[in-house]
């Protein structure tokens, strides 16, 4: 699976939507919460100032940019093709 904290952005060239799921641990309530982005839009986003797991989800359109940008490397990144 890809391992991004950020600046990575990948593109769905699958040729049919897709389901992108990631899991990320917030260890520090000091650090940025994560966030997911598809086509330039912050789609999801784990919660501010709460430890603990996240699970960030989104539908990714064909052609689409997508990028996941966070405070760690997520723990679970998994693609529905």
């Amino acid at each position: 699976f890809p391992v991004t904290i950020g600046g990575i952005t990948y593109y769905n060239s699958t040729g049919k939507p897709i389901q992108v799921s990631i899991v990320y641990v917030q260890s520090s309530t000091t650090l940025p919460s994560g966030t997911l982005t598809v086509g330039g839009i912050v789609v999801a986003t784990g919660g501010q100032n709460i430890l603990g797991g996240h699970q960030l989800t989104a539908i990714v359109p064909v052609g689409a940019p997508y990028a996941f940008t966070g405070p760690a490397a997520p723990t679970v990144w998994s693609e529905l093709r």
